[in-house]
């Protein structure tokens, strides 16, 4: 029921959100507390009147009233293009909040927004914050029309200044982030989940540099994933590294080596012998020779691995060289996509993970003239034994369209 009372949250959103989409999110958000009293702009301000108000107003009034309502909600969809934070009225906003030591922040997303939201963080925690956080910088933020934009930018110059605005919106912002995954892992029960909320929020920890808290998550989550996952999953071969990495940020060189030792030899054993992946294992471990003084240990790694790594730039070099150009990558898989387009009809996408366990080739268009540009495209995949077996298949099938999905197995999946 609607009701007229004492502000109990101040609603923080950019005016370029959907109407729409912004009340869906504060409807999720405010589900359990129906009867919370909000400050909505829309409805409370007169904007076109606010480029008339001096600097002192800003300075005490807005600030103040923000401060002593000690709740702010910010409104963000989609999460990896958080548009609020590229705007100073949000900016100032979530600044003022931060004031009182006792006032709670929050982001609230749809329901479908935060699942989502979830799901990728849980993928990656240290991206998603990096990704999140590299949006910020109050001094390049806007705000319209462009008079309100200075007298907000002159009240952040004078009172606080743009990086220290910009480290107090950052922590604010990671923890909110931690706050979601301790809620996520306290209400899961599946164990398998579990081990990933653990190892999120775990990672969290460890990018704030929280160490402490971050120890005995990590540890965890690789005792569960072993324990479900197999000692040779890819996940868990991500926590001996990240757990490894921890040890070795906290000095503790003898117990980061042989897990760096475990995760390095598992990864040789199950992927080839020069797969990209191994890479930053190797570079880890040598890191740590080298933090123990033992240069000579160091050293034939630290060649390894940029041997390993000309190898790859020179697999990306011959594809720009070939005609094709990197995209965006794609939302949420975090993939680099090099695109080629021939004159004819032919166009083919390359899809690589960061380190390439698995690549995607998508052509449209092929005609069987056309199959020896495909070589090209599988330039890179030219060390699995499948390649020549995938061409044979190609040739005489003329399919419209192709996905071929590389990973341990081979997919082949024809349109006609």
């Amino acid at each position: 029921m609607a009701a007229v009372d004492r502000v109990t949250v101040f609603i923080s959103h950019a005016w370029k959100y959907e109407f729409l989409h912004v009340l869906s999110a504060l409807k999720d958000h405010f589900k359990d507390e129906p009867d919370t009293i909000i400050w909505f702009d829309l409805f409370s301000n007169n904007q076109h009147k606010a480029s008339d108000l001096p600097y002192e107003w800003w300075q005490t009034v807005f600030k103040s009233a923000i401060k002593d309502i000690g709740h702010t909600v910010m409104v963000m969809s989609p999460w990896n293009n958080p548009i609020p934070y590229t705007r100073a009225w949000c900016i100032f906003k979530a600044y003022c909040t931060t004031l009182e030591p006792k006032s709670r922040f929050e982001i609230a997303m749809s329901a479908k927004e935060r699942e989502k939201f979830i799901k990728d963080v849980v993928y990656d925690p240290e991206g998603i914050i990096n990704t999140m956080l590299s949006v910020i910088n109050a001094e390049k933020s806007t705000a319209f029309p462009p008079q309100n934009e200075d007298r907000i930018l002159e009240v952040i110059r004078k009172e606080v200044g743009f990086s220290k605005i910009d480290s107090l919106i950052f922590e604010q912002l990671r923890e909110w982030v931690i706050g979601i995954a301790k809620k996520e892992l306290e209400i899961n029960q599946d164990e398998e989940r579990h081990a990933d909320l653990l190892h999120m929020l775990g990672m969290l920890y460890k990018g704030q540099g929280n160490y402490q808290a971050s120890q005995p998550l990590l540890e965890e989550a690789l005792e569960k994933r072993r324990a479900t996952l197999g000692a040779d999953h890819p996940d868990t071969l991500l926590s001996i590294n990240n757990l490894a990495m921890l040890y070795y940020m906290q000095r503790k060189y003898d117990t980061a080596e042989p897990l760096y030792l475990e995760c390095l030899e598992k990864q040789k054993s199950t992927l080839e012998a020069d797969h990209p992946s191994t890479l930053p294992s190797i570079n880890n471990l040598a890191l740590l020779y080298k933090s123990q003084g033992k240069y000579n240990t160091a050293e034939p790694l630290y060649l390894e691995c940029l041997e390993k790594q000309k190898s790859t730039l020179l697999d990306r070099v011959f594809l720009h060289s070939h005609g094709y150009y990197q995209e965006e990558p794609e939302e949420h898989l975090h993939l680099t996509k090099l695109r080629k387009s021939s004159p004819g009809s032919l166009s083919i996408s390359l899809l690589m993970t960061p380190s390439p366990a698995w690549f995607v080739i998508s052509l449209e268009g092929v005609s069987h003239k056309e199959i020896p540009d495909l070589m090209v495209a599988m330039f890179l995949l030219s060390s699995y034994p499948h390649s020549k077996t995938l061409l044979e298949l190609l040739s005489p099938c003329r399919p419209r369209k192709i996905m071929l999905y590389f990973c341990n197995k081979v997919i082949v999946r024809l349109w006609r």
